[in-house]
């Protein structure tokens, strides 16, 4: 189970860089997405977890399958909004800004290592689950790609902020 122990160790390290955002974050809406992103990948390091522990692979991951939670997009979508509805993002670093476009890119990442990993295992419940996992790093991707624009442009984002790349749950 390689694959598991390096997307434990990818999900580790996404959920760090979340958590150190939200500790560092100022604007509170912001804060509270990295929270939660903290948290999501913490489950799925946990999943990963889940199927290294349990010997019969095929039963655990049909479970682990129907567990699967997306992000709280509408949730997301409203902590958004109400930024934009009242002008509320402050001057964000370039540097902060170039962490999120970083975040941006190790979300891609990880969505193409999922897909890759697809191709090279057997087990057909594993591949279903690594399907599930790229799908939800391409909605993590969209989304820190929404909010690196919001604050690189915010006056450009506030006239246009249409979260074209967010799909409705």
């Amino acid at each position: 189970m390689d694959i598991c122990k390096i997307a434990i160790e990818k999900e580790n390290k996404m959920e760090h860089f979340y958590n150190q955002l939200y500790k560092e974050s100022t604007h509170f809406g912001l804060k509270n997405i990295f929270f939660m992103m903290s948290n999501e990948e913490k489950k799925h390091a946990n999943k990963f977890k889940q199927i290294i522990e349990d010997k019969n692979i095929s039963k655990k991951i049909s479970v682990l399958d129907s567990d699967i939670t997306p992000l709280d997009m509408p949730k997301i979508k409203n902590i958004l909004n109400e930024i934009k509805k009242i002008h509320d993002i402050q001057y964000i670093s370039k540097t902060e800004q170039e962490i999120y476009l970083n975040i941006c890119n190790l979300e891609k990442e990880s969505e193409k290592f999922y897909l890759d990993m697809v191709s090279i295992t057997d087990e057909n419940k594993l591949k279903q689950l690594l399907r599930a996992f790229a799908l939800e790093e391409r909605n993590h991707y969209f989304l820190m790609c929404d909010i690196y624009e919001m604050v690189r442009a915010p006056t450009i984002w506030v006239e246009n902020a249409e979260f074209n790349h967010m799909k409705e749950y």
